[in-house]
Parts: structure tokens; sequence; C-alpha cells
């Protein structure tokens, strides 16, 4: 059963759509992507948001494998619903039920760069283009 929920600590995410100079310049730096535990407790029961120039993005992770978000722009508002998972490469993976993605499942490889969270793109839609800077909470229960 999901509990409300009050504060927030944040992380940024970065997605970037297969761009192998983000992961080159990782690896130099020594940089590896998360494993699978790590990504599975980064994204579970948190909340995730993306500003932008043409929508802002709100979207829930929840520790079931659901999601659900809402893309707000100058024509209108969107919901969607999907899951996610996390597969055995460690790769954050989605598939979105309104066509979202293309409506396709993809995945991406998660890294940590300081406080930043770095996401490429490595299967399915592309997704977003660019350095498109996400901001990911975890869920924290309120104080009682």
């Amino acid at each position: 059963m999901l509990r409300p929920f009050g504060l927030f600590s944040g992380l940024t995410v970065l997605l970037l759509s297969g761009c192998k100079t983000v992961e080159v310049d990782l690896a130099l730096r020594g940089i590896e992507p998360l494993e699978a535990p790590a990504v599975q407790a980064l994204f579970s029961e948190a909340k995730a948001q993306y500003s932008g120039k043409f929508y802002r993005w709100d979207a829930k992770f929840r520790a079931d494998g659901t999601v659900s978000a809402t893309m707000i722009s100058d024509i209108g508002v969107e919901t969607g619903t999907g899951m996610w998972e996390v597969n055995q490469a460690g790769e954050l993976c989605r598939a979105w039920n309104n066509g979202w993605g293309a409506g396709r499942y993809g995945c991406g490889r998660i890294y940590r760069d300081g406080d930043d969270i770095v996401m490429v793109q490595t299967s399915g839609a592309t997704g977003l283009t660019g350095y498109d800077v996400f901001q990911v909470n975890k869920l924290v229960p309120a104080a009682r």
C-alpha cells in the first residue's frame, strides 16, 4: 500500500539519446554505469520532473513497476501510464500505454556523475534528444 509522501531528496538526471561522446567522457573519468540494484533503488518510489522549452513532464515511478506521468504543453495536458523495470544489464527500461517513446519499449544505461544522474538511451525509441535535465526525487514518507 502506498503512503502519502512529504519531503523530497533531489538528484538531477540528464537524458541523453545515444550520446556515445558522453559515455566516453564518463569512462575517461572512471565513471561506470550503475549496477542493477543501485538503479532499482534510485527509481523505486521516485518522482521525475522535466521542464523544457516546449513542455513540462512529471512522472512517479512506483516500487511495483508502474509509472504514471503528466505532460503539460501549450497544446494541452496529456497523461500516461506504463511500466518500468531494471534489466539484468542494469539499464532502466520503460514502456508507455499512450504512444510516448513511439510506443516502443526502451532502455538506457544510468550513470552517477557527482550529484547528477545521466541516462544514455541504448534501445527503443530515442526519446528526447540532446541534454534534457530531469530532477529525480526520492519520495520520502512525511514525518509523523
